[in-house]
């Protein structure tokens, strides 16, 4: 006998266009969401993320863990569109949301948190 197939993850049949440095999965047993970026989160790119997790969001009610590892260069557009992610919509911290942050990431949220005092 064949083993059943696997489950589906029904909020990705819709297409989604996602830069190549860019990557989702499901993780079925916890139905969270993995949306791993990479390379450089700028003007160009940052719009995307937004648009990722606002994506995810709107099909999605599980978690969320916006994976950031591999990101190599922030500007102050990618850093507006982590914070965006990490909200809701009254822009208070989504508790759905886990951020996994690499060197980059955390480079600059430091000197954030060093001029703002946070």
């Amino acid at each position: 006998m064949l083993p059943a197939p696997p489950p589906t993850f029904d909020i990705l049949p819709e297409p989604l266009d996602l830069p190549d440095d860019f990557a989702m999965d499901l993780d079925d047993r916890s139905q969270v969401v993995r949306l791993r970026v990479g390379g450089e989160l700028d003007a160009f790119t940052a719009p995307r993320l937004v648009d990722a997790v606002t994506w995810l969001r709107r099909r999605h009610a599980g978690g969320l863990v916006l994976d950031l590892h591999d990101v190599t260069f922030v500007d102050t557009v990618g850093y507006r569109a982590i914070h965006h992610a990490s909200c809701d919509e009254d822009g208070r911290p989504d508790p759905r949301v886990v951020r996994v942050i690499g060197p980059a990431v955390a480079k600059l949220e430091l000197v954030v948190a060093l001029a703002t005092g946070r």
